[in-house]
């Protein structure tokens, strides 16, 4: 059996999964009639928005340049999705827009709605658009570089990513990769970054991660 090759999209993906999940489930728990509720949610969905931009912009500008001229066609399909998951980002900003100028329990609970079955759209859209990057573009990559490079290529993303968004994203990634995976991740940081990275993601880890999964964790990065 051939070694599984690396996977430039599911750490973050795994991470954008659970957000999809995580947001979903504050829609639907929402009281809308209840102003403060109602805005919570409103300022969750705003961040599960920016998180999913961030995250297309850098594959626009990071990760579809790196295959355009042999896969032109397949990277044209993905960008046409991007314009389609601007669509149904914009969607959900007029409802977020219209929910505010609500002056009723009625009016923002009606509001509350249709946010549920946008967001679904939307996370239905992500979800197969994630899926359809991990199946039909990572093959093309494959292809054309080795692990190491493409390793090469994800730290080079993930270093245009701004400081606030990142300690935003890194949470999600935490919590939606296995702890496998997370402690490939602390390795690979202690082994190549600057001592304060590696002790803010391990700071990071030890907060978002449930005791349990830390329990294991910790052990092991103190033994390697």
């Amino acid at each position: 059996m051939e070694p599984l090759r690396f996977n430039i999209f599911r750490q973050a993906h795994k991470g954008l999964r659970l957000l999809l999940h995580d947001t979903i489930l504050v829609i639907q728990h929402a009281d809308f009639a209840v102003a403060r509720e109602g805005a919570f949610c409103m300022n969750k969905v705003q961040q599960a928005l920016q998180l999913f931009y961030l995250h297309a912009e850098l594959e626009d500008h990071e990760v579809f340049p790196l295959v355009r001229q042999e896969a032109a066609t397949v990277v044209d399909f993905f960008e046409r999705q991007h314009a389609r998951d601007e669509e149904l980002t914009l969607a959900l900003h007029c409802i977020i827009e219209k929910y505010h100028k609500q002056e009723t329990p009625q009016g923002r609970i009606a509001t509350g709605i249709d946010l549920l079955h946008e967001f679904v759209a939307f996370a239905a859209f992500n979800l197969d658009h994630m899926n359809l990057e991990e199946t039909l573009l990572l093959p093309f990559l494959w292809m054309k570089y080795t692990d190491d490079e493409l390793r090469a290529a994800a730290v080079e993303a993930v270093k245009k990513i701004p400081a606030d968004k990142n300690e935003l994203f890194i949470p999600w990634m935490l919590r939606g990769n296995g702890n496998a995976e997370v402690l490939q991740w602390l390795m690979a940081v202690r082994a190549g970054s600057p001592a304060q990275v590696y002790e803010r993601l391990r700071y990071l880890a030890e907060k978002e991660l449930e005791p349990q999964r830390w329990s294991v964790l910790a052990p092991q990065l103190s033994q390697r």
